[in-house]
């Protein structure tokens, strides 16, 4: 178990500290107790010296990410990868507000003014209307002063009021004098309807300059009289420039209920870009979130797989290898924490190589109170001048002082199974001479007839004393049999494989003395543990039942001798019938009862020397 520790400390190719003299010997203390080794001068050295190894190991590299927390730093990747993916649908978004926004409007336009230019051609019927209502009037034998000058005023309000709405039209409603409409034209290919609406609001305006001008000569003539010179206006120049400007208008309108179709086109086309603008913001976004992640992950990544370079350079026996401490979160710390743990280990390693040769000491000391018992017990593998192998020496001791306990133990199951077999003999012979004996005396009617009477020394008392003694006979050599086949025979074959199992599992573990400690050992050690308290319950187990036999067996033989001595005085009062068997019978009798209880008590002995070996034993195992 302790070899593979200073083996460790062998690989690690150290030098003995300079405070150590060559060729002084060590005294090492009579007790080993670990305060004294912590209590040693290279232990505090190593301390202090581990500290200043530590104080170097603490300083760190500045880094304005790396000094954030681990928490902190993913937080604010999220939040970054949040941001990017937020700003884009934002601006996705927004472009289609926008878009919307400005189509909504477009649509809103054109309904106002398709509204006044359908309002306005209603205004050039009513005028020409209007027009010829007062031709009429004016042209009657008594004209009414009062009806001429309403068809003027009317006439005259419908003009100023087409007038303003036109003006206005051409002043702020074409296409062309808004951007935004202009850019709806332009993304669905329609800019030339923005030409084509100035140049028919153009020839709308100077149809209406004609036709304007022929009702200011119509309304001139009315009122100075010259009603032919008005008749003629109205009908050769008033309604044909009425019809221009109605035919203008119309034009007009119709090219408005156009430019409703061209923002359907350009919303189609508006949807398309929109469709190509989310898939290269969502290409964007990835990109820059990936970029995120790769800045953050990297300064995960990059530090672990320093750390692992480091452990395995300690792996390979490296010890001088430390990790780079970079920035102050928890990574950082992990660094910290491994070279304050590698200067910890490299000075503990001193310390160990300075104490090794004092545990040189100790071991020999501890080695020359062991007691070797045969050349061909202790297999020495290697000098007694390293520790560890004079540690493996005395291990293989113990294993060694095990065989020869499962020596003693097998040597005394093979003297039970004797005792066993001379018990059943002597049973066999008493058998076969008292029923010689019964069948010499089963004539005589004194014996024929018994009666079963309840007795305190046994369970009956039968006047027929000889076939009673063959009966109790018979009891006892079960007795024996059924100790021969059940306790020592399945118990004993049971207690025997535990104990080669035991043997087995030692055996590995001794091969497991040289190589480094680790998980297998451990439970090697439990099973040895386990296999030997299994051991000490099947001992204690075959003790006990040999008790419980034994102590049948002696009661049996007991309530034999009492029947048998009353077979006895039975016999004197009955010599003058010529029975004289009952002597030898009794003698036979006797002589049986004592090897019974010579060979009980002897069982019981082994039983006991076996429980006492095992116990010992044990507490021989858990010492070393």
């Amino acid at each position: 178990m302790w070899k593979a520790r200073f083996h460790t400390v062998q690989s690690s190719k150290f030098t003995p500290n300079k405070r150590d003299e060559p060729g002084k010997p060590l005294t090492p203390p009579s007790s080993l107790s670990p305060l004294y080794w912590s209590s040693t001068p290279a232990t505090h050295s190593t301390k202090s010296s581990v500290l200043l190894r530590s104080r170097r190991s603490s300083r760190r590299r500045r880094d304005l990410l790396l000094d954030l927390p681990i928490a902190g730093r993913l937080a604010l990747a999220f939040l970054v990868a949040a941001l990017i993916a937020a700003v884009a649908s934002g601006i996705i978004g927004f472009q289609r507000s926008q878009s919307l926004t400005h189509q909504s409007n477009f649509y809103q336009n054109l309904l106002q003014t398709n509204t006044s230019l359908t309002g306005g051609e209603s205004f050039l019927q009513l005028m020409n209307v209007e027009g010829l209502t007062l031709v009429t009037d004016a042209n009657a034998p008594v004209p009414s002063q009062e009806t001429l000058k309403m068809d003027e005023a009317a006439l005259q309000g419908l003009t100023s009021r087409y007038n303003d709405m036109l003006t206005a039209y051409i002043a702020h409603d074409l296409v062309e004098q808004h951007a935004d409409e202009f850019a709806i034209l332009t993304e669905a290919n329609h800019a030339d309807l923005a030409d084509q609406q100035r140049a028919l609001a153009s020839s709308t305006l100077r149809t209406w300059t004609f036709y304007r001008a022929a009702l200011s000569q119509l309304l001139m003539d009315v009122t100075t009289g010259n009603l032919n010179n008005a008749s003629y206006i109205e009908r050769y120049q008033a309604e044909p420039t009425n019809a221009d400007a109605q035919s203008a208008l119309r034009s007009l309108v119709r090219l408005d209920a156009r430019l409703a179709s061209s923002i359907q086109a350009a919303s189609n086309v508006e949807v398309q870009n929109q469709i190509i603008t989310t898939i290269i913001s969502a290409i964007i976004a990835c990109l820059c979130i990936i970029i995120v992640g790769w800045i953050i992950s990297n300064t995960l990544i990059r530090r672990l797989v320093m750390l692992q370079k480091v452990a395995q350079q300690v792996e390979q026996g490296h010890l001088e290898s430390r990790a780079i401490v970079i920035g102050r979160d928890e990574i950082a710390d992990v660094s910290l924490s491994m070279n304050t743990m590698l200067d910890t280990i490299v000075g503990l390693l001193e310390d160990a190589q300075h104490q090794r040769d004092m545990l040189t000491g100790a071991a020999h000391q501890l080695f020359s109170q062991m007691k070797v018992m045969s050349a061909g017990e202790l297999h020495t593998n290697s000098t007694l001048t390293d520790p560890m192998d004079l540690l493996s020496d005395a291990f293989n001791f113990t294993i060694g002082r095990f065989r020869r306990f499962m020596t003693r133990t097998q040597t005394h199951i093979e003297q039970l199974e004797a005792v066993s077999r001379r018990g059943i003999e002597q049973a066999d012979t008493f058998l076969r001479a008292l029923r010689s004996y019964s069948a010499r005396t089963s004539v005589s009617p004194v014996h024929e007839t018994f009666s079963a009477t309840p007795s305190r020394s046994g369970p009956l008392v039968m006047e027929n004393t000889a076939g009673n003694a063959v009966k109790q006979v018979d009891i006892i050599h079960e007795r024996f049999a059924h100790m021969k086949r059940e306790v020592y025979g399945e118990r004993m074959m049971s207690l025997l494989a535990t104990i080669d199992t035991t043997i087995l599992v030692l055996l590995r573990l001794q091969t497991h003395v040289a190589p480094a400690l680790s998980l297998a050992q451990k439970r090697e050690w439990q099973e040895a543990a386990t296999s030997l308290q299994r051991l000490r319950e099947e001992a204690q187990a075959i003790q006990g039942e040999s008790l419980r036999t034994f102590a049948s067996i002696d009661h049996e033989t007991l309530y034999l001798t009492e029947m048998l001595q009353r077979s006895d005085v039975q016999e004197r009062q009955e010599r003058h019938l010529g029975y004289d068997h009952s002597s030898e019978l009794i003698r036979m009798s006797t002589a049986f009862l004592q090897e019974v209880v010579a060979l009980t008590r002897q069982v019981n002995a082994v039983s006991q020397e076996m429980r006492a070996t095992v116990t010992s034993f044990k507490s021989a195992i858990l010492r070393t």
